[in-house]
């Protein structure tokens, strides 16, 4: 399941790959990863744009579209998108007035998701939704968005808990998400301060991503691990030491497995994620790991050094 090093990898490849090139068709293949946007809205607001900027919180991937050219836009059809969340909605209205604004496409992987950036021949008509899938096109392609000279960038997703949508700010949308701040950005300060007023178990705390973005269940198994935490230990439990520890080890592990591109083959050998399986052993003591339930999560830890 893509966490924040795989969400930062997507990111930095949309970036070297996908900014400056005006889009010049988009294919949605399955409406059902949008989120609270229309096919024909997304379209129609995309074409025509290209992405400017990416932006990473958390999990959340952000791209900017912006205009190509502002003048002499003709846009007949007016829409308006309700984002809601609680109480929250954001209005995006595309008119004359608005079309000239830039949103962003937001992205977020699911448990399946990824981008791919690819070519495709230029002789294939625009629009050309009809044919199930375009020569190069990734298998279980559900959003296609095609630039000029062939290239196109592919949001494929097996299992379709992936959602794109727009937004008019990476800011509004935390917000109105109620996210936490984004794990490799916060300071201790706000961490400590933070982990002292939840309660529960500590793993449960660290996958709320109300509390800090970018943690999934694997990544909070070795950061519970480096920092030598039993995954059950109560937030009460944990001491300004602990704390300290649990804060190096989150900023220790993300840079790690962006640095190592979430390849767990050649993560460093005192990793857990190597060994995350039945009969894995602990890479730093070799005791048998044991296997619990966290709030039905699946958890691995060694019971030698994370008493």
């Amino acid at each position: 399941m893509p966490e924040l090093p795989e969400a930062e990898m997507v990111r930095r490849n949309l970036e070297a790959n996908c900014l400056g090139k005006g889009i010049s068709d988009v294919i949605v293949r399955d409406d059902r990863i949008l989120d609270n946007v229309d096919v024909a809205f997304l379209a129609r607001y995309l074409d025509g744009r290209r992405f400017t900027s990416t932006f990473r919180h958390g999990k959340r991937i952000f791209l900017k579209a912006e205009e190509l050219q502002v003048e002499n836009k003709q846009v007949k059809d007016k829409h308006i998108v309700n984002q809601q969340k609680g109480n929250q909605q954001l209005e995006i209205q595309q008119s004359e007035n608005h079309r000239s604004k830039d949103l962003w496409l937001t992205i977020h992987l699911g448990m399946t998701g990824w981008i791919d950036c690819l070519n495709i021949p230029d002789n294939i008509l625009k629009g050309e939704r009809s044919v199930k899938s375009l020569p190069n096109e990734p298998p279980y392609t559900r959003l296609l968005i095609r630039f000029g000279r062939g290239e196109a960038m592919a949001y494929t997703d097996p299992r379709l808990f992936g959602r794109l949508g727009l937004t008019k700010s990476p800011e509004d949308f935390i917000r109105q998400r109620y996210l936490g701040p984004d794990a490799l950005k916060t300071d201790f300060d706000e961490f400590s301060k933070g982990l002292r007023k939840r309660k529960g178990c500590v793993k449960s705390i660290l996958l709320d991503q109300g509390f800090i973005a970018g943690l999934g269940n694997l990544y909070a198994d070795e950061v519970l691990f480096q920092a030598g935490i039993n995954p059950q230990t109560k937030s009460c439990a944990v001491n300004n030491a602990k704390s300290s520890r649990l804060f190096g080890a989150i900023q220790e592990v993300l840079n790690t497995a962006i640095s190592s591109s979430s390849d767990f083959n050649i993560l460093p050998g005192s990793y857990l994620l190597p060994h995350r399986h039945l009969g894995g052993r602990c890479p730093k003591d070799g005791s048998v790991l044991k296997v619990i339930k966290v709030n039905g999560r699946t958890t691995y830890f060694c019971p030698e050094h994370q008493g």
